[in-house]
């Protein structure tokens, strides 16, 4: 068992099981696993303990938070399904969410177009952001990954997992893997954000060689 996912509820076998099942079939399963995490948190301050997974556990830790957009709640609702028909496969007594519980209208969603004054603003905090002790090359690094996302369309976790393979300075090309839905692709770059790239790569091969002296 990995001692990162070990769990301390009456549940934690059942959550460990579940999370083997998924990573069995190919799931990396770490947003789950984090969500379990949490889960396993509540079901430890509860003042009972209990091995069966209830409605009323379920529908109060999947209730929608005041501050939270209705795809979060949606997110915890279809992790609470999952686990509670794992839980029924195992001969387990698990309460599992109708699929009907919470709807998403996907077409609700209206987006904001930044501005060019509110880019540039944008631009500029990023690359006049105070340098610190602890991360030295912040205001650098901010500046490059926000260009990132802002040039090439990315997601903000695809541009804090970005390695230094992944981006063909020769080429000026981004390859992008392990994306959502399992998919990769491959985005060019401006020539300005290539230039970029270019600078942070040799400040980083310039750290590693002071680093070795």
């Amino acid at each position: 068992m990995n001692r990162e996912n070990t769990f301390k509820s009456s549940l934690k076998d059942s959550l460990q099981g579940y999370i083997n099942e998924k990573q069995a079939v190919g799931y990396s399963f770490a947003k789950g696993i984090s969500m379990l995490r949490q889960f396993d948190n509540y079901l430890c301050s509860l003042p009972q303990n209990t091995t069966e997974l209830t409605k009323e556990i379920v529908l109060e830790w999947t209730k929608r938070k005041s501050f939270e957009a209705t795809s979060t709640q949606l997110g915890r609702i279809s992790l609470m399904r999952g686990l509670a028909e794992y839980m029924s496969r195992m001969g387990k007594k698990a309460y599992i969410c109708p699929k009907s519980l919470v709807t998403v209208n996907r077409y609700s969603y209206t987006p904001y177009i930044f501005s060019k004054k509110e880019i540039a603003s944008i631009f500029y905090a990023c690359d006049n952001f105070p340098a610190s002790k602890e991360s030295p090359n912040r205001q650098i690094i901010l500046s490059l990954v926000i260009r990132m996302i802002y040039g090439c369309g990315l997601r903000i976790s695809e541009a804090v997992n970005l390695t230094i393979s992944d981006v063909n300075l020769n080429e000026g090309t981004i390859f992008i893997k392990d994306t959502k839905f399992g998919k990769e692709r491959l985005i060019p770059m401006a020539d300005t954000l290539k230039k970029r790239c270019r600078e942070y790569s040799i400040l980083v091969l310039t750290e590693m060689l002071l680093n070795k002296c």
